[in-house]
């Protein structure tokens, strides 16, 4: 709007400042966390953490993790920037299709070579791959991961998130995830055989303390991961034990360890319907904003996503069991 100077003349509103221009990725090794900024050799530890300072770096922290479970252990991760999956200035090469690193070429299955950007972000495939065990130490240090689509269809893997399970001994700190999309469907012949999936938007599960190591981790994160859960027939037979149970949460699916100071803003949609071929089969669904199920404190974190749930009702607290695992 015009300002009006009193003497004829209108004055001209001021111009607004132009915005931020995003950073683009500084790292000369894509793929490489272990390596720094002037090529010497990381250690991993809490003074030389290995270093994340771009998508490639990400996706081969992901890769390289699910391979081999050891590859944290003990050691320490940081976020170096803010990164956007959609964004060119968060690749070190939005173009290549990186085919001379392990996992990168035809990252998303289909039978297409295409630029790594486009294998991470193609809408129905994939998406981006998350690391399926942690067993380390991961800093955002502040930092935004943006943007990220997550997509598993007819999969049957029990735990699912950007970490699909913190184990013992691990921690997650100081990091954001913002605008994502994590998808699960199984129609695979029309049916599911479940029996436990742990679904959450940073991670499926977070691991209780053992005789050796303390549990797990998760502190003054923000998470925005919108969670759009489908299964439109949940079979139980005698394959999956009687009984199914299915964790959804905003930041955690199950809960074992500390989860503290914590925001969940994404919105969780969950669909399950169920078809028992078992007498006296049992369904236990949890579904909540920060943790689907919690056996520990949930300490100063808030929910501002939608929750939504359609299908077999929700267990009362007198049902809840808890069951161990190995």
């Amino acid at each position: 709007m015009e300002k009006f100077t009193g003497e004829g003349e209108t004055e001209a509103p001021p111009t607004p400042p132009e915005p931020p221009k995003e950073e683009v990725v500084a790292d000369k090794t894509p793929g490489d966390y272990k390596t720094g900024d002037n090529g010497e050799s990381l250690a991993g530890s809490p003074t030389d953490p290995y270093k994340i300072s771009s998508i490639e770096d990400l996706i081969a922290f992901a890769i390289n993790g699910t391979k081999k479970h050891s590859e944290f252990e003990g050691k320490y991760v940081v976020l170096t920037t803010d990164l956007d999956f959609n964004s060119s200035n968060s690749y070190v090469d939005s173009e290549n299709t990186y085919e001379d690193i392990e996992g990168f070429r035809d990252y998303n299955g289909d039978g297409n070579v295409e630029s790594i950007m486009k294998e991470v972000t193609k809408i129905g495939k994939t998406g981006y791959k998350p690391i399926d065990r942690f067993v380390g130490n991961f800093d955002g240090q502040g930092h935004t991961i943006k943007n990220v689509y997550i997509n598993y269809e007819n999969n049957n893997s029990d735990y699912i998130g950007f970490f699909g399970y913190l184990r013992e001994g691990s921690s997650v700190k100081n990091l954001n995830i913002v605008d994502g999309t994590l998808n699960y469907k199984y129609d695979e012949n029309g049916e599911y055989i479940l029996k436990e999936v742990r679904i959450g938007g940073l991670a499926g599960r977070i691991h209780e303390a053992t005789s050796n190591l303390p549990c797990a981790v998760v502190e003054d994160c923000i998470i925005d991961i919108d969670l759009n859960i489908n299964i439109p027939e949940l079979k139980i037979t005698t394959e999956s034990g009687n009984y199914s149970s299915m964790y959804v949460g905003g930041i955690v699916a199950n809960n074992e360890g500390t989860l503290n100071r914590c925001q969940n803003k994404g919105d969780i949609n969950t669909t399950i319907k169920r078809n028992n071929e078992v007498e006296n089969a049992e369904t236990y669904n949890w579904v909540g904003g920060i943790a689907g199920k919690s056996e520990t404190k949930i300490q100063n974190c808030i929910n501002y996503g939608k929750v939504q749930y359609n299908g077999t009702k929700a267990p009362t607290s007198s049902q809840k069991r808890r069951r161990s695992e190995t």
